[in-house]
């Protein structure tokens, strides 16, 4: 495994692509981005708990902005732009 970064607010397409490995396994692909940007891959238990790791982070990274945003309207924190 290499560790790498997407930034999926640019990356354009992101579309399952999943096959059957020559021995018959389920292979879960996920491509990221048009061109073959990068894939995530895995058994498809693999990628339902990406999948719901990643929904977590997005619901705690919505619950961070709306904290911020009531700390932001009560002076005690300054939101940049974006």
């Amino acid at each position: 495994m290499v560790r790498t970064t997407v930034d999926l607010r640019d990356a354009g397409r992101v579309h399952a692509a999943p096959f059957l490995s020559d021995d018959g396994q389920a292979v879960a692909w996920v491509e990221l981005g048009s061109g073959h940007q990068a894939a995530v891959f895995g058994t498809p238990e693999n990628l339902r708990a990406l999948a719901e790791t990643s929904s977590a982070a997005a619901d705690q990274a919505d619950e961070l902005r709306a904290v911020a945003e009531r700390l932001a309207a009560a002076g005690m924190y300054g939101l940049g732009s974006g």
